[in-house]
């Protein structure tokens, strides 16, 4: 992280530090090369990316929330996957966002094969961006879809995917898909959230009102706010074996992450189902709620690896 930027909110200039390549993308026109990505028939190039059938994202894509997505690293978000990863090893990233995360991932089996996709073509030029930035030679990076990966069967010794799955209608399928392309014995790595354990302090206005609108429109959309939980059970159910869960908080507590949460979702995801009066209220309350010293947000999440037997 180096370098002081800015970052547009609706109503004020939120001053951060964040990456250089997101930064530098922003200005650059950035064009993706030919991935060698492999298909189910095979080892060949797709220059025709799929179009995705999962929904639309919840949080949506906005200056703010692509800066929540990249301040996401392997340590800081995968760290419970990194013992698991060895050099050499070939590892598919789904729905890899900005590849904050997958190129860490990356660097952990370099010189194995990486592997990431997203259903959003601006998140796959974010993650092509990042990996040159950091001559991460062996990631790879297209749109790509969760319920039908281009990728041949037994193929990867991991699958992982950041708070992903919860919003996929079909878990079942998905997971069945994760199994399909792992080889046996692989994992499969996923950070679902908790929802009804996520919080924001203190919980009044406005303010209150965001965890439960969240929860409520993945659910709407066919999503699963709850997953996190049911992660056993359904592996389990999908044919994994040997699973472990841990559980872990995305905390909001310094100066910086405080503001950049009220911008993120007091802002600008309130536009998602606020009315234009109600807008006005929220970005009022999040200013407020920003400013107060106790403020702290969080969110549970539960992290669980399972091998494919």
């Amino acid at each position: 992280m180096d370098g002081t930027h800015t970052i547009q909110c609706h109503c004020q200039l939120l001053s951060v530090n964040w990456c250089t390549y997101v930064n530098q993308f922003v200005s650059e026109t950035v064009t993706i090369p030919p991935p060698g990505i492999a298909h189910k028939s095979g080892l060949t190039v797709a220059n025709n990316p799929q179009e995705p059938s999962t929904p639309n994202y919840v949080i949506g894509y906005t200056p703010s929330s692509e800066q929540l997505f990249s301040r996401r690293t392997a340590a800081s978000h995968a760290g419970y996957l990194l013992p698991y990863l060895k050099a050499g090893m070939k590892v598919l990233d789904i729905g890899c966002g900005p590849g904050s995360i997958s190129v860490g991932l990356a660097d952990a089996v370099a010189p194995g094969e990486f592997y990431g996709i997203d259903m959003e073509q601006s998140q796959v030029e974010f993650a092509v961006a990042a990996a040159r930035k950091g001559g991460h030679d062996n990631a790879r990076f297209q749109v790509g879809d969760a319920l039908d990966l281009p990728f041949p069967e037994s193929y990867f010794d991991v699958v992982h995917c950041h708070t992903v799955l919860i919003h996929i209608p079909d878990t079942s399928a998905a997971l069945a898909e994760a199994m399909r392309v792992l080889k046996r014995g692989g994992f499969l790595a996923s950070r679902d959230m908790i929802g009804d354990l996520t919080f924001v302090e203190p919980n009044t206005g406005r303010m209150g009102e965001i965890i439960p609108s969240m929860l409520k429109l993945i659910a709407e959309s066919g999503g699963h706010p709850l997953l996190g939980k049911e992660h056993r059970p359904k592996f389990s159910d999908a044919g994994f074996i040997e699973i472990e869960s841990k559980a872990s908080f995305e905390s909001f507590g310094s100066t910086e992450e405080v503001e950049l949460f009220a911008c993120v979702f007091g802002e600008d995801f309130s536009q998602r189902f606020a009315t234009t009066e109600e807008l006005d209220e929220f970005r009022r309350d999040a200013a407020d709620w920003k400013a107060q010293p106790g403020a702290f947000a969080g969110f549970a999440m539960a992290e669980t690896v399972a091998s494919k037997p």
